[in-house]
C-alpha cells in the first residue's frame, strides 16, 4: 500500500513534468523537440 506522502510526491512529479512539456510547446523551440514533448503529453494522458 503506498503511503500518503508517496502519491503526494508521484502527483507533484507528474504536475511539474506537465507543466515542463506545456512550456515546451509554447515556447519558440525546435520543432522536433515540440513533437517530442506532444508525444510524451499523450502518453502521460493515456496512462492515466
Amino acid at each position: 500500500m503506498m503511503k500518503r506522502e508517496d502519491r503526494t510526491d508521484e502527483r507533484r512529479v507528474d504536475l511539474d513534468v506537465k507543466a515542463a512539456l506545456e512550456a515546451i510547446r509554447q515556447e519558440d523551440v525546435p520543432e522536433r523537440l515540440r513533437k517530442l514533448a506532444i508525444r510524451l503529453q499523450e502518453k502521460l494522458d493515456g496512462e492515466r
